[in-house]
């Protein structure tokens, strides 16, 4: 059996999930659609192997939000903290929020950690830092 590498939940705590093996990568995402679904500056996912991405508690719980006919975020229904997001063209995978987990790391591999579509970003914050800027996501 695959051991638990970090566990997180909903702000309400009816959601729970647990990550079973290190996350893919890691985006911070300043495109509008992000900055809005989170009311902030920008939003971070990691990505995981779906079969790793195990929500233990609360399905029924989840609201689901099409941004686009692609993007399918996932919120609690009762705090309204978005959990993660499934996208058509990358059914393998979940994008999920580690501003939402409570134990552990996402144990993403450093290299992979990235600003996107900055061309988009809000004029009122300035990225600082050494991470990699994409103009949009590639």
């Amino acid at each position: 059996m695959t051991d638990q590498i970090a566990t997180g939940s909903c702000q309400c705590g009816k959601i729970r999930y647990s990550l079973l093996a290190p996350s893919r990568e890691l985006h911070h995402c300043h495109c509008s659609m992000c900055r809005k679904c989170h009311a902030s500056m920008f939003g971070t996912y990691a990505t995981i192997q779906r079969e790793y991405f195990l929500l233990e508690e609360g399905k029924e719980h989840l609201t689901t939000h099409l941004t686009t006919s692609d993007v399918h975020r996932h919120f609690c229904s009762g705090c309204g903290a978005h959990i993660y997001i499934d996208v058509d063209w990358e059914p393998d995978l979940v994008w999920f929020t580690p501003g939402t987990i409570d134990t552990g790391h996402p144990q993403h591999p450093v290299e992979t950690e990235r600003h996107i579509w900055v061309g988009s970003k809000n004029p009122l914050y300035s990225i600082t830092g050494d991470l990699p800027k994409h103009e949009e996501f590639d």
